[in-house]
């Protein structure tokens, strides 16, 4: 039965961390956590073995696999112990009560049957030179297995050689040899051509269990147990024991290569280790997952799949995988930092020391280095609105229920002005004569000066007279242009304020921004002013006195602009409340990007934005901040073909057994067809698409035509593969699919859909 629901860069003599770039998929994804193997057939699905049932992964949907007794060709047992994928491409699987393979045309498993009715316990599964498979089982022996027949034969030579039939795994060397071990009886190497076997059976290795047996790029065999690993040398004959930099008592659950020939290590509690080849020690490897307790994992399978990203499979935790894909954004996460905030960052900004101040809701402020390292935080204020450093390096902070006072930055300690007490300091910024300007949220704004402590006040009710018109006391954002013009982002809109006349300006467009709120503001370049609202971006041209509007059907992830900033080339990034975007505005180009590999923020605050004087870019969020270098964020082109994973009729999966009026649906494997013929009954159905690309799918989305002759092209939401047709009128339709992934497009595919008409409607129907 079935429902729906790396990256390691590895030197000799060094240490290096993973990427802390990751995603865990546990139980809410998978059938059970408990994971016994993972694999990736010649399609590019990711399989993962549990004890409980087997996972098809496509990047974004995990299909599930578990046992039927009403169905044969379901998973023949839920304790799924191994897999391997023969030279045809097969996949075999590997329960505890038998042995199946699996058939992707028609989405089912065909067993395997043993003599006498056996049903053992599979332990290891390897292919011969002469493509025949060969198992290893618990307590039964070693079986031949005839697929012609769908039969196991016992090998009698090579169990009898073994003498202990509790066999754990079993290898083949590229001398063609076969490497067995077993339960505390050590380990078997059988030569395939002469047929003599020797037998190894050091301490370690038979005192303890072989978990299982690998050949690095050298030929060096490593035999890995529940005590330690051996490493084979041809010229003694003999194994001897690897070092291991820990203390502790080692138990070896897993080993892997890497395409760098390097030897990973799965442990049973102590995480994932490599082996340092020249010394012949086994070396830790950091904590690299901030929400999983990687140190202690117990890492029972390890796979680098053909794109080179990392996936773990955790016992008790689920899969973790590490995309092997260049880091664009930086996350500063609270939690990476030992810290147990939840909070949302309310503002950022950057001292004349070059470190990055941030205010955390409920948590207080908080003081970076360049790093992310956090080297201070103070608990207080908690309800911190914004953080400036005026001309003079005092640092400003404003908050929503004490007002606004100058902070100590060694001991965090906040001087208030008595003046704003009970106000709601929502912004302040400030000029080069020492003058501020803060926002009174719901009563205007003031000016300050910091040297005499007078006070100017401008608010919606009084301004009116002589000064011009303040539109609106709510106000979230100011900006100080190259002018002097202040610039008021509030809940109608903006204004426009002279700090040398004391007058507001007016504007021909006012009227066109009144019935939004401005949350963020910024100059470009040009001298154009940007205006971040809840209904789009704008950008005015002080020279022609003319506006432009970017909302989402003009490309925006989203319409509520949370901050606002411009790169080198003149580009402007913006964050949302999902995503951030990249704004090309000669070209009027806009590229999205959402939560990078699972880690960085999708939804941003508010005001809560930054650009230092090196050009990085910080946005905050939920738990944290997303920095980046805008030159770093390259375009890449993207060549994945599209193939359809899944399609849907009347909430049914099809493979080739599925008829429609009688009649084949497809007549190859899903993944492989192109054509697709329906009958008129079944003229609404699903289709769900995929790349394989396990780095970044949050960021793909589907494009789709259907014989559209205007060539519009429809798309998914990023991170969303399905696309429903309803009532299709009967004809041949084409169906064309590509990926958009940052801007970049992947090849068009090409799709054939027949819909035929009812019988009424057809030849025979009008004779």
């Amino acid at each position: 039965m079935k429902t729906r629901l790396l990256l390691i860069v590895l030197f000799v003599h060094t240490l290096n961390v993973f990427p802390k770039d990751s995603r865990l998929y546990s139980s809410g994804d998978l059938t059970c956590n408990l994971i016994k193997n993972v694999c990736q057939d010649s399609r590019g699905f990711i399989w993962v073995a549990t004890e409980y049932g087997l996972n098809k992964f496509d990047g974004i949907h995990f299909t599930q696999y578990l046992h039927n007794k009403k169905d044969s060709t379901s998973l023949l047992g839920n304790y799924v112990h191994t897999l391997t994928i023969d030279k045809e491409q097969t996949l075999w699987v590997g329960c505890s009560n038998g042995l199946q393979y699996y058939l992707p045309a028609e989405d089912a498993f065909r067993t395997i049957h043993f003599e006498n009715n056996l049903e053992p316990h599979v332990t290891g599964i390897v292919e011969l030179s002469t493509g025949e498979m060969l198992i290893t089982t618990s307590g039964r022996g070693i079986f031949t297995i005839n697929k012609r027949k769908n039969t196991a034969t016992l090998a009698k030579e090579i169990s009898y050689a073994c003498e202990n039939y509790l066999l754990t795994c079993v290898f083949r060397d590229k001398k063609n040899q076969l490497w067995i071990g077993s339960e505390k009886n050590g380990v078997v190497r059988l030569n395939l051509e002469t047929g003599i076997s020797t037998k190894y059976n050091t301490p370690a290795i038979s005192n303890s269990k072989v978990t299982d047996i690998l050949e690095d790029k050298t030929g060096k065999i490593y035999v890995s147990t529940t005590s330690s690993i051996e490493i084979f040398n041809e010229k003694t004959n003999q194994f001897f024991q690897l070092k291991n930099v820990g203390s502790e008592k080692l138990v070896i659950s897993d080993l892997a290569i890497n395409k760098k020939g390097d030897v990973l290590v799965g442990t049973d509690g102590q995480g994932l280790k490599y082996v340092d080849r020249t010394t012949n020690t086994l070396l830790n490897v950091e904590n690299i997952h901030s929400t999983f307790n990687f140190d202690r994992a117990k890492v029972h399978a390890i796979l680098e799949d053909r794109d080179q990203n990392l996936w773990l499979g955790c016992f008790y935790g689920g899969v973790l995988v590490f995309p092997n894909e260049p880091k664009r954004f930086n996350f500063w996460s609270f939690a990476d930092k030992g810290n147990k905030i939840s909070g949302t960052v309310t503002a950022i900004s950057e001292d004349s020391e070059g470190y990055i101040w941030c205010c955390v809701d409920n948590y207080g402020v908080f003081k970076f280095d360049r790093n992310g390292k956090v080297v201070a935080s103070f608990p207080q204020p908690k309800a911190g609105a914004t953080i400036f450093e005026d001309s003079k390096n005092s640092l400003w902070i404003g908050t929503y229920d004490k007002g606004i006072g100058k902070i100590n930055k060694q001991t965090g300690e906040v001087n208030y002005l008595a003046e704003f007490a009970g106000k709601q300091a929502k912004f302040v910024t400030g000029d080069q004569q020492g003058n501020l300007y803060i926002s009174t949220f719901g009563t205007g704004f003031c000016r300050y000066n910091t040297s005499t402590g007078s006070i100017q006040r401008f608010e919606a009710s009084t301004s009116a007279s002589t000064k011009g018109l303040l539109s609106n006391n709510w106000i979230s954002t100011m900006f100080l242009d190259s002018e002097g013009l202040l610039w008021l982002g509030h809940y109608k809109g903006i204004d426009c304020f002279n700090t040398r006349t004391n007058r507001f300006l007016s504007f021909k467009f006012g009227n066109i921004m009144s019935k939004t709120i401005c949350f963020s503001l910024l100059e470009d370049h040009k001298g154009n002013i940007c205006f971040g609202t809840n209904s789009g971006l704008y950008v005015y041209n002080k020279k022609k006195q003319s506006i432009k509007h970017y909302t989402i059907e003009n490309g925006l992830s989203n319409n509520v602009i949370s901050g606002l900033e411009e790169d080198e080339k003149g580009d402007i990034w913006c964050s949302t409340f999902n995503g951030i975007n990249h704004l090309n505005l000669s070209n009027n180009l806009i590229i999205k990007y959402y939560s990078d590999n699972g880690r960085s923020n999708n939804g941003y605050t508010c005001g809560a934005y930054f650009k230092d004087k090196d050009g990085l870019i910080y946005f905050g969020g939920n738990n944290g901040i997303t920095s980046f270098k805008p030159k770093d964020i390259i375009q890449r082109s993207y060549d994945r073909k599209v193939i359809i994973t899944n399609l849907y009729l009347h909430d049914q999966t099809v493979n080739t057994t599925t008829l429609s009026n009688g009649k084949k649906v497809i007549d190859t494997p899903l993944t492989e067809s192109t054509e697709f013929r329906l009958a008129y009954s079944d003229n609404t159905f699903t289709l769900e698409f995929s790349t394989m690309d396990f780095a970044d799918q949050e960021n793909i989305s589907y494009e789709y035509t259907l014989d559209d002759s205007s060539d519009a092209w429809h798309s998914t939401l990023p991170g969303d593969n399905r696309i429903t047709y309803n009532n299709l009128a009967p004809g041949t339709y084409h169906l064309k699919v590509r990926a958009s992934k940052n801007g970049s497009y992947s090849p068009v595919s090409i799709y054939e859909i027949h819909i035929s008409p009812p019988w009424y409607r057809t030849f025979i129907a009008y004779l």
